[in-house]
């Protein structure tokens, strides 16, 4: 179940990186699209983004130094694909 402080850790918009694939030089207002869904952001300076963790940072002991291991964990029905 989700906490508050989890729901806020997800979209908290200094931790939301926009990857955008496509020709948006070609559109004519190009940011206007963005702005429709995120009216409510109030604008910060990027000295305030929350840096970006990379898989490496988050790995255990197994992920640092791979060896003849497994390990298994079941995920809730919630989040399991």
């Amino acid at each position: 179940m989700l906490t508050s402080q989890h729901s806020c850790a997800v979209t908290n918009p200094r931790a939301i990186r926009v990857q955008v694939k496509g020709d948006i030089l070609g559109l004519e207002k190009p940011v206007s699209s963005w702005l429709e869904h995120f009216k409510a952001i109030q604008p910060f300076p990027v000295s305030e983004l929350v840096p970006v963790k990379r898989s490496k940072d988050v790995m255990g002991e197994l992920g640092r130094q791979p060896a003849k291991k497994v390990s298994f964990l079941s995920l809730d029905t919630l989040v399991s694909i």
